[in-house]
């Protein structure tokens, strides 16, 4: 069979035509994969709910924004931001160079904890904690098929830690303030070793009011007022040795402490020269600066009383005089109560 010649409609023809092929415009793509926790020092905690809001940016032109989006932290702490874009100021020449390729994308975060009055804004930290970047945010480039870009940021946000020193059998909470006592918190790690968190001072109605970043963990409170000794007062029973640790929307009240210490005071009443016992005197001690404190009040029938009293700045005076009939003695009681009350202020602190 002669096979030497073929029908021309069957020819076929290696060329392609013109219309036959199309451009391809490649989009732009790339990724970041983000996390923010507490610092380090604080335990690393994953922070959930932050919103995320992020703009890629013309690299000419850095106020004109390409795209922009949000997206939120999961329990993780974790946010991913996808590019997958087509847009005319993505396209880089092949012969560019790696810095014009470069797309800056600014990152910002914003999470509120609480309501009204007790809403709390957070701060964040960029640059391995470096730069504050709670308004600003932060700027990464990248380039397309850049993918998984990493961006850690830190929360650094303080929550108050709050209590009120006072001194010991005067009430509670609302017993003689102490002021100008240091406060400092402190964290034991698991190699033993004790760390500071934060310090502060008690104002003039006890109080104190320490800033406390969250995921911290505080394993006790310390104390400092002319080394003396301090407990948690009968309304605190929280347990300091297992640690409470500092958790976000939580509320840290009420660390109150007393301060135990007590001082011996010996009390000299005496008549004459010859310092001889005239009669029964009623000794009242009060707290200097604590008028709502009804103080302290002793007996004493001898010259000299000794009596264990709150070591602080006191005032003692006699308030009454008395017989051993138990009928005031009234020339002894005018003279330390009369028209100009005698009373002696000594410091026990």
């Amino acid at each position: 069979m002669d096979q030497g010649s073929e029908d021309s409609s069957y020819s076929r023809s290696l060329r392609s035509s013109d219309d036959t092929c199309a451009r391809h415009r490649v989009r732009w793509e790339a990724s970041i994969h983000g996390k923010v926790t507490t610092e380090p020092d604080a335990g690393s905690l994953p922070i959930n709910k932050v919103q995320i809001s992020w703009e890629l940016l013309d690299n000419d032109n850095a106020t004109s924004v390409i795209a922009s989006g949000q997206t939120t932290t999961g329990k993780a702490g974790i946010f991913d931001i996808v590019f997958n874009l087509e847009d005319y100021r993505l396209h880089v020449d092949a012969d560019a160079d790696a810095e014009s390729s470069d797309f800056p994308v600014r990152v910002t975060f914003i999470k509120t904890t609480g309501d009204g009055g007790n809403a709390t804004k957070h701060r964040f930290l960029c640059n391995q904690g470096e730069d504050d970047c709670t308004d600003k945010g932060v700027v990464l480039y990248l380039n397309h098929l850049e993918f998984n870009a990493p961006l850690h940021v830190y929360d650094d946000t303080s929550i108050p830690f709050r209590g009120k020193i006072t001194v010991g059998d005067t009430g509670t909470p609302n017993g003689c303030a102490i002021n100008a006592a240091t406060v400092c918190l402190h964290h034991k790690s698991t190699r033993g070793t004790d760390n500071t968190l934060v310090c502060g001072e008690t104002s003039f109605d006890g109080s104190y009011n320490l800033p406390i970043v969250i995921g911290s963990v505080v394993n006790s409170v310390n104390i400092t007022y002319h080394d003396h000794e301090f407990l948690p007062s009968n309304d605190n029973e929280k347990n300091y040795t297992q640690g409470i640790v500092i958790k976000e929307g939580n509320r840290y009240d009420d660390n109150n402490f007393v301060d135990m210490t007590k001082a011996r005071l010996f009390v000299d009443v005496v008549g004459g020269k010859c310092n001889k016992r005239m009669g029964n005197a009623n000794i009242a001690v009060t707290i200097v600066g604590c008028p709502k404190w009804e103080g302290l009040g002793v007996t004493q029938s001898g010259t000299r009383g000794e009596h264990y009293v709150p070591a602080q700045l006191l005032n003692i005076a006699v308030s009454d005089f008395r017989d051993d009939a138990d009928k005031r003695i009234s020339y002894i009681f005018d003279h330390f109560q009369g028209t100009t009350p005698l009373e002696r202020t000594i410091n026990l602190r």
